[in-house]
């Protein structure tokens, strides 16, 4: 719900984070967390401008990322497809 022109939005949007959150377990938070770390991982890695020397500094960082979220799907406990992909909404 947005409401324009009395400065609500901003309210209504951080009410619905909030609300969000506070239905979150803290491990769906840490994966929400490392999704998006992930996600800018492979942003990076896919850049064919950045020299393959570079980007094998951050390949255990890289990995590490994986085997966290991996742990992290085994601990949540039926998770969708669509949550493994965007995360917890």
């Amino acid at each position: 719900m947005i409401i324009k022109g009395c400065g609500l939005a901003r309210v209504v949007t951080e009410n619905t984070q909030n609300k969000r959150s506070d239905n979150m377990t803290a491990d769906q938070l840490e994966y929400n967390k490392l999704l998006m770390r992930y996600e800018k991982a492979v942003d990076y890695f896919e850049q064919e401008t950045i020299p393959q020397e570079k980007k094998l500094i951050f390949l255990e960082d890289f990995q590490r990322i994986l085997m966290s979220l991996s742990v992290l799907m085994a601990k949540i406990e039926n998770m969708t497809d669509e949550e493994v992909v965007k995360g917890f909404i």
